[in-house]
């Protein structure tokens, strides 16, 4: 679900290591929206 989505990325985002993931899979699911 999106709710769960968000929360996984919550969860990635309190990872500073992780912000390139972190963009990285927003940026995946935005381009899914518009493809």
């Amino acid at each position: 679900t999106a709710l769960k989505a968000a929360n996984d990325r919550r969860a990635i985002a309190d990872h500073p290591l992780s912000a390139r993931l972190f963009i990285e899979e927003m940026l995946i699911e935005y381009s899914s929206l518009f493809a």
